[in-house]
């Protein structure tokens, strides 16, 4: 790709921010926005979470009243996973009793063991709790039937869950508002047991689907190859990695163009259009194209033909760039290129030499000299 004299491709529709942009392997037409956290209990928009705690008492006790003593000690696979806080025992479902509503569970356990206990349950953007003390239900929040319903004793309930009363009143209207529930829970100290091994189960998928985007990435252009990268023209691809970005391991290629050393995301690369080289059978197809030449019938300057052409340089096609050679080589023959038409031709031709050479892997001086001829 031909350069200017501080270095920087010289192409007539790159400007400034697109290219800055490039380097930096981010976007020209701004940024995500920043990510919302409610401390990390929310679920994923198909998910449901369920988990209660036992207040004023171990997991140790909490264990035979749900059944599992016995169990246990015959080398059973447990269906909860327990915590001790502070003041509480914390029980979730393993992955068998994902995604149910398990109040029923926390009201046998708080009247067999005689102690208060608080289940919670967060599904299709919003949460729902009860308030149980020695299994009488005393307070709850409903938020899945319809708009939330605080009903029950809201005095009792504060006084057994250790918070002011506005504490849980001010649950009555944010069933339906998932940025509420963290502080909420963080207040009464009853964090979700399996909140770290989702959040694991999270980070495991998304390292898989990020290996499998490698995966196929490498398949379609590996590091090694060239490639086509619209605006720059033909590049090469040094190596495909795995490199961290907002706190993600992001697909990115190493890419090469001349002398100028480019870092990318696969996933920004993709929407600009890259793709690897052209087939030889494409290179071939192309080199009579421009032999056999096209018609122009009118070689006054066209304004909207020419913006057709620079879209076909943007979106990059090998045969779309060998249409606009071989027109700009009909108008030369039937008076001088204008200044812009100049700039194109060459852009054009040296795009076309580049990628052209790299499909038959022949030398670029050779197909250059070919298409200067073609062209004469």
């Amino acid at each position: 790709m031909k350069r200017s004299a501080d270095g920087v491709p010289w192409v007539p529709w790159l400007h400034g921010a697109l290219f800055a942009a490039l380097l930096s392997g981010g976007t020209a037409c701004g940024s995500s926005a920043p990510e919302t956290r409610t401390d990390e209990v929310v679920p994923a928009s198909e998910e449901a979470v369920a988990w209660f705690g036992v207040r004023g008492t171990k997991c140790d006790a909490v264990l035979p009243a749900l059944g599992l003593a016995a169990a246990l000690r015959e080398g059973a696979v447990s269906p909860w996973r327990v915590a001790d806080e502070t003041t509480w025992c914390t029980v979730g479902p393993t992955e068998a009793g994902a995604n149910l509503r398990i109040d029923s569970v926390a009201q046998r356990v708080s009247a067999s063991l005689e102690r208060a206990a608080i289940a919670f349950y967060v599904a299709r953007g919003a949460w729902s709790y009860t308030v149980f003390e020695g299994g009488e239900p005393v307070l709850s929040l409903e938020s899945h039937l319809g708009r939330p319903l605080l009903s029950g004793d809201a005095v009792r309930g504060a006084a057994i869950l250790g918070v002011e009363l506005a504490v849980v009143s001010g649950t009555a209207e944010a069933g339906q508002d998932l940025t509420k529930l963290g502080p909420f829970v963080k207040r009464i100290g009853v964090a979700d047991p399996g909140a770290d091994a989702r959040r694991v189960e999270a980070r495991t998928a998304a390292v898989a689907e990020t290996t499998r985007t490698v995966e196929r990435t490498l398949s379609r252009i590996p590091a090694g190859s060239w490639a086509a990268l619209p605006p720059l023209g033909v590049v090469l691809v040094k190596a495909v990695e795995l490199r961290k970005k907002d706190e993600e391991e992001v697909p990115t290629y190493v890419i090469v163009d001349d002398m100028t050393t480019l870092v990318l995301p696969v996933a920004r690369a993709e929407a600009m259009g890259m793709r690897p080289v052209a087939s030889v059978e494409t290179a071939n197809k192309v080199l009579k194209l421009i032999d056999d030449g096209v018609d122009i019938d009118d070689a006054t300057y066209d304004a909207g033909r020419m913006k057709r052409w620079l879209d076909a340089m943007r979106i990059g096609e090998l045969e779309r760039i060998a249409q606009v050679f071989a027109g700009l080589c009909e108008i030369q023959d039937k008076r001088k290129l204008v200044q812009v038409e100049a700039g194109l031709m060459e852009t054009s031709r040296e795009w076309l030499a580049e990628e052209i050479a790299a499909a038959k892997q022949v030398p670029l001086d050779g197909i250059d000299a070919k298409l200067r001829d073609l062209c004469d």
